[in-house]
């Protein structure tokens, strides 16, 4: 196959060139498909008929199959109905869905204000950037709750097929936390529906999108204080059992799980000292937490800086160790990651803040391309840089303290990349 592809529709229709990215992931056939619709969704002309599976195959380059498959695509979708052997006809309805006034959804995974309560103040960040961007740019948006998981499949398709019409896109904050969960597979598996999801990763679905935070940038500005500070060993707390685990969820792959594995590599590439005995696994409470850093306190074995997968394990490391008689700046600091503690910790701890608000304009303006460009024209993902906050907890190496580093116990001051 040529390695890109175009053809033009029948004057009438008033197509643009269609073109598809060979480097895509995504099969030629969805691509093609989705661009087809999207065409026949802004076109504007009373008549809609579409070229033969020859044709298509020809101007594209493509073999006769895959240009069948398109088509039985669309037709899988209610776009488009065969008018004979040789021609497909586009339903009036699949057209009547062209809204002049877009409309997305927003996927909420649980009941809102449970939702907000678990994850401290980081939906409503996420929300909040979502709704702005979307109001610049004249879209409305909307709170989706999916049908609950033990709904029959014919119902769940007649609410997918009802929002496949009013929506331009849906943005997914997240899953359910269920082992089983229909509705969200049909959903996610729906190439109808442009879709993007924040913070994590779909697992089997090729046709989301994705838009994450870069943890590296707020990771190398630690590095470059750690460096001018004189902190040379470093230790990394992580949730999970192993640096490389992919968590156990079904659908997703948060971002979360991979902060670990991405903060080590910089600090390796800055040449600090991680010991193995440094990199702990299993931080996923106090106690845990607690038992690791007594072990190493009882042997005089604590590094200079500990990094910890989010805030709250950075905070319970800090209780730990003061438990322990271990002063936080002076003999260890400790980093967190997130941004969202609440008062009194949030003046106090140095932090990777992560750009949530931006994670959700990032989304919206992957979603809105998604829509006007088809997906072959967008990337699989977006990363919008962290950030790194200076406060209290982190101070100078033992060699440097008796030196004047200016920006030790430092507070409220930002550096790395920016929201």
């Amino acid at each position: 196959m040529a390695e890109q592809g175009n053809f033009d529709m029948s004057e009438e229709l008033n197509f643009h060139r269609i073109s598809v990215d060979p480097r895509s992931p995504e099969p030629l056939y969805l691509q093609l498909a989705d661009e087809l619709n999207e065409r026949i969704r802004r076109h504007e002309g009373e008549e809609c008929c579409l070229p033969s599976q020859r044709r298509l195959a020809r101007e594209v380059g493509c073999d006769r199959s895959t240009a069948a498959r398109v088509y039985r695509e669309l037709e899988r979708r209610h776009v488009v109905e065969k008018r004979s052997a040789y021609k497909v006809r586009v339903r009036p309805e699949a057209r009547l869905s062209r809204n002049p006034f877009p409309n997305i959804g927003v996927v909420v995974p649980r009941r809102f204000s449970v939702y907000v309560g678990e994850h401290n103040s980081q939906p409503l960040r996420y929300i909040a950037g979502i709704i702005d961007r979307a109001a610049e740019k004249n879209i409305s948006t909307l709170m989706l709750q999916l049908p609950p998981p033990e709904k029959p499949a014919d119902e769940v398709a007649a609410f997918l097929d009802g929002i496949a019409v009013r929506l331009d896109g849906v943005i997914h904050l997240g899953e359910r936390g269920l082992p089983e969960d229909p509705p969200l597979r049909m959903l996610m598996n729906d190439s109808r529906i442009p879709q993007v999801m924040i913070s994590a990763s779909p697992r089997f679905f090729p046709n989301i999108r994705t838009v994450s935070a870069d943890i590296g940038a707020g990771a190398r500005a630690l590095a470059e204080k750690m460096r001018a500070a004189g902190l040379q060993k470093a230790g990394i707390m992580v949730y999970g059992e192993t640096f490389a685990s992919r968590g156990d969820n079904p659908y997703v792959i948060y971002e979360s799980v991979s902060r670990g594995a991405k903060v080590l590599k910089v600090f390796q590439e800055f040449n600090f000292t991680c010991e193995k005995e440094h990199l702990l696994t299993g931080c996923g409470s106090y106690g845990s937490i607690y038992t690791k850093l007594s072990r190493l306190v009882r042997r005089n074995s604590l590094p200079d800086l500990f990094w910890c997968q989010n805030d709250d394990a950075a905070v319970w490391c800090i209780e730990a160790l003061e438990r322990l008689n271990v002063k936080v700046p002076e003999e260890v600091s400790v980093v967190g990651c997130d941004g969202t503690l609440a008062p009194p910790w949030d003046s106090r701890l140095t932090s990777i803040e992560l750009p949530f608000y931006g994670l959700g304009c990032a989304a919206v303006d992957l979603l809105t391309e998604l829509r006007t460009s088809g997906s072959g024209a967008a990337g699989v993902s977006r990363e919008v840089p962290s950030s790194l906050v200076l406060k209290q907890t982190l101070g100078v190496g033992r060699s440097n303290s008796g030196t004047d580093v200016e920006y030790s116990l430092l507070s409220n001051h930002s550096s790395g990349g920016k929201k």
